[in-house]
């Protein structure tokens, strides 16, 4: 869902108040807005969670490194 959605959910919901009037001007499914407008009041803001996993292991530079190096020789292992 873009920031644009995100944003005409909240201000049509704000005038409308309904959420079956929103999905159908938005184009989403009824319980996608639900949904959203849910996490969006249990958060406070309308920003998606940070996503779980590893954390990152190089920096934007070494990645940068080693793709120059390995594009500079292409037999390097």
């Amino acid at each position: 869902m873009s920031d644009v959605e995100k944003g005409m959910i909240i201000a049509f919901f704000h005038i409308f108040a309904t959420i079956s009037i929103v999905a159908t001007l938005v184009g989403c499914p009824w319980s996608t807005v639900r949904n959203f407008l849910a996490r969006a009041c249990d958060r406070g803001h309308v920003q998606n969670a940070p996503c779980s996993g590893w954390p990152v292991i190089l920096s934007r530079r070494e990645k940068r490194v080693i793709m120059r190096g390995a594009q500079k020789d292409r037999s390097m292992t």
